[in-house]
């Protein structure tokens, strides 16, 4: 049987070029993990929730697209990248709590037969640098640490790295399937 022994989760308000976000750190069987989502900055209104309980009913949260169409439960709202303020209903006073949830809104007002140049992209990104197996008796380092590293800003580097880089993933994906078919039935 597996256990996801979830201890202190704490999160942070993250800006790192053109794209803002919030981290969630924690650990699953004392290994240190930490989620980023992340948002590109466009004209739209911005807002990340840096904390809500995972393990309530959401109302809260849903209230506040519903009510304004944007994040106001313990949230910081983003405009071209200036955090202005933490909204109200404080989600217990603490940040350190055993489970937290994150969330981002992207709000964009688009009239009648207008087309949208510049959409809502969104990363989220699962950092857990190391892992263990066996009763922690074995250690390995993920792969990607070589190119991120292993510190506290490596979950906000890799969102800033898939957000520059899809659209060029974009790209390539569309080539290769125009190129396969192409070619036809290849036997597959």
């Amino acid at each position: 049987m597996i256990y996801w022994n979830v201890i202190l989760c704490a999160t942070k308000p993250i800006q790192v070029f053109a794209v803002v976000a919030v981290s969630l750190s924690h650990s699953i069987n004392q290994m240190p993990c930490k989620y980023a989502l992340a948002v590109k900055e466009t004209d739209s209104i911005i807002t990340l929730c840096e904390r809500f309980d995972p393990s309530g009913s959401g109302s809260d949260l849903w209230q506040s697209l519903y009510k304004s169409g944007q994040l106001n439960y313990s949230c910081k709202l983003v405009i071209c990248g200036v955090f202005l303020g933490l909204f109200s209903g404080d989600f217990n006073g603490s940040t350190n709590v055993d489970e937290l949830g994150i969330a981002g809104c992207s709000r964009s007002f688009v009239k009648a037969g207008e087309i949208i140049s510049n959409m809502a992209e969104f990363a989220l990104v699962w950092d857990m640098p190391i892992v263990h197996f066996g009763g922690a008796r074995k250690t390995y380092r993920r792969r990607y640490t070589r190119l991120f590293g292993e510190n506290e800003r490596s979950a906000s580097n890799i969102c800033v790295y898939s957000i520059s880089m899809r659209q060029g993933w974009e790209n390539a994906i569309e080539n290769w399937q125009r190129l396969r078919s192409s070619l036809g039935n290849i036997g597959w």
